[in-house]
């Protein structure tokens, strides 16, 4: 479908509406005769017009009345892709521009990319996450993003860090993610900090720990095996002249999750703290090419209880929600705004994406089906 260019950058709210009004009218009895969703169209149309007002806010005549900005729109099944050229000096137009957008739609803006002279973003509308997981040796969808279901690369991607306040949607994200992994019958190792959430299912996992206060051993020691274990792996994939676990259809991916890591770390003495750090940051360091990850949830992502140079190695980051103000900054190195519970900015490689999290309460849906294969 090709981009439709935005009109009448100066005429009034009024006359816009009226000079859409037959079309309004016309799809108006579409909807109605074929039973579909009069909002949507209602929302487009909003979008649209507020596109033409920044447009007359940001964009300039000359003396020739021709404007030194372009604006177009196209529609995607959950968003309005925007492509945007803006012949100014001042460097921040784009970006009010795009703020504007999300302030008078009341909708998500996703980050710009540039590409032959314009800037492309997408204005996400509301949609209802696919429940649907999806998971093989490479690849773990996390949510519903404005292109569909999103796939983690983990192979390519290694270890998660994933933060968000309580009340966000963390327990809501593992439980789907947890969900898609063991369906296909893959290794789980958990690390409980809060004993809430998962405690119940811990016969499920091949190794679960429950977290008890100032039982600091127990977690290093579980950490530890999880590491010995994947150094063993990549001892037995040099005898087979391997590199990667994907050369061996007999290797499957193992995870470690790390569920509320703060509230582990922010027991332990530092000295703990340190050797539980060096261990997490081996194996992030060294688990991609075994298939060994490492998925680590909690509030904060502070340097106290995990390190900068640890955290560089979290190849998908993940803010759920509305974070506390340093968040985004310490996760993503830019601001951003703020979520709503259930949605998450996520990062994989360089590219940032609004992610929408399914409703799950649990991982029972997976037990029947994984109980009777």
């Amino acid at each position: 479908m090709p981009y439709k260019k935005i009109l009448y950058y100066q005429i009034t709210n009024a006359l816009w509406y009226v000079m859409q009004s037959p079309f309004i009218l016309l799809r108006y009895i579409w909807c109605k005769l074929r039973k579909q969703p009069y909002d949507r169209y209602k929302r487009i149309l909003n979008i649209r017009n507020e596109l033409r007002k920044a447009c007359g806010v940001y964009g300039k005549q000359d003396k020739d009345r021709n404007w030194n900005i372009v604006c177009s729109y196209k529609l995607k099944p959950r968003s309005v892709s925007v492509k945007l050229r803006i012949d100014s000096k001042n460097d921040t137009d784009y970006e009010k521009f795009k703020a504007d957008i999300q302030k008078y739609t009341g909708c998500t803006t996703g980050e710009y990319h540039f590409k032959n002279g314009f800037g492309y973003f997408d204005v996400i509308l509301p949609y209802e996450p696919d429940k649907k997981y999806e998971c093989d040796r490479t690849m773990l969808s996390i949510g519903t993003a404005s292109e569909g279901v999103y796939m983690w690369n983990y192979k390519m991607y290694p270890h998660a860090l994933i933060v968000g306040d309580t009340g966000q949607g963390k327990s809501t994200t593992m439980f789907y993610i947890i969900s898609a992994l063991l369906s296909q019958s893959f290794e789980v190792w958990m690390i409980d900090g809060k004993k809430v959430d998962f405690y119940k299912y811990q016969s499920e996992f091949d190794y679960y720990l429950p977290y008890e206060s100032e039982k600091f051993d127990l977690v290093i020691e579980m950490i530890e095996s999880f590491k010995n274990a994947m150094d063993a792996r990549l001892d037995m994939m040099a005898e087979m002249g391997i590199n990667n676990y994907t050369q061996s259809p007999d290797l499957s991916p193992v995870f470690l999750i790390i569920e509320e890591w703060l509230v582990i770390a922010d027991e332990m003495p530092k000295k703990k703290k340190e050797e539980a750090q060096k261990l997490i940051g081996k194996i992030v360091r060294f688990g991609r090419a075994a298939g060994y990850n490492c998925i680590v949830t909690m509030q904060r992502a502070d340097a106290e209880f995990i390190t900068t140079s640890i955290r560089d190695n979290f190849k998908l980051k993940m803010v759920l929600g509305t974070p506390s103000d340093t968040s985004y900054d310490m996760m993503f190195g830019e601001s951003l705004e703020g979520l709503s519970i259930g949605k998450a900015w996520v990062k994989q490689g360089h590219r940032l994406t609004v992610v929408t999290m399914p409703e799950y309460t649990g991982i029972d849906e997976w037990r029947g089906e994984r109980e009777t294969t």
